[in-house]
């Protein structure tokens, strides 16, 4: 069977997903807001960075706020942005030497 990713677990969303998992399909989904994910896996969310930048780019979008609002979430991205650029410069070191 296929593998699905929907992007959007709104109603529609989920009737998809409920539809295609029960003629069994491999089905993940995205939800654009952490607070509507299971409280187990909520927390999980402050490991990807993608949630910081949405969390921005809504908040940009929609309300017109600016960095002195949103200087966690892009304190959080910087943070991401560095230790993957330290990890990079660490694997390309030792190839190199």
């Amino acid at each position: 069977m296929a593998r699905v990713l929907i992007a959007g677990c709104g109603y529609t969303g989920i009737a998809l997903g409920m539809q295609l998992a029960s003629e069994g399909h491999t089905v993940w989904g995205l939800r654009r807001r952490p607070e509507l994910l299971p409280a187990a896996i909520q927390p999980l969310t402050y490991l990807m960075p993608l949630r910081y930048y949405l969390v921005m780019l809504r908040a940009i979008f929609l309300k017109g706020v600016g960095l002195e609002t949103l200087w966690p979430e892009a304190l959080a991205l910087a943070g991401w942005g560095m230790a993957v650029l330290a990890l990079a410069v660490a694997r390309s070191t030792k190839r190199i030497a």
